[in-house]
């Protein structure tokens, strides 16, 4: 078998080119995987907290806060952290709140990862601020999502003292 390809020697200028080339994929596989930032890109992560913001920091709850009375000022974020299952049939839900002197800003779930995705689990993130001086309650129940009967399974109660 008469093949030229195996009984030429590759020449200087030609491993030159062969370098090149690989060290040009490399960079340019580099900034895929690590790509630079823009001016433009940089920009939009500059902070813009001020720092002559006066409201309160937020306080955060847990179940382990339960039946626990707190204290706040005016404007302060109160966050509630509960633990749910969505696959068990089972969430949280508002179930009392003194809203003259607490208001209810919503509430998000924020999923845990599940590989298979058969389980939902997460945390709902109930969000509430103080709005007016005074004493108030935060309950929060645990039900059958889409039962409108029953008393609930669990219960997470709160007091709040506004000053």
């Amino acid at each position: 078998m008469n093949n030229q390809f195996f009984k030429t020697t590759p020449t200087k200028d030609k491993l030159n080119r062969q370098k090149s080339l690989i060290v040009g994929f490399g960079a340019m596989m580099a900034l895929t995987l690590f790509p630079v930032p823009t001016l433009a890109q940089s920009v939009k992560y500059k902070s813009t907290t001020s720092t002559t913001d006066t409201s309160p920091p937020p306080i955060v709850l847990t179940i382990y806060d339960y039946g626990e009375t707190i204290r706040v000022t005016q404007g302060t974020r109160i966050f509630v952290k509960l633990d749910e299952d969505r696959t068990s049939g089972y969430r949280w839900f508002l179930g009392k709140l003194d809203d003259k002197v607490l208001t209810s800003d919503g509430v998000d779930f924020n999923s845990n990862y599940s590989p298979t995705g058969l389980q939902v689990t997460g945390t709902n993130v109930f969000r509430f601020k103080a709005k007016a001086p005074g004493t108030g309650k935060i309950v929060l129940n645990l039900k059958r999502y889409r039962s409108s009967y029953g008393s609930p399974t669990k219960s997470f109660i709160v007091n709040v003292v506004i000053n």
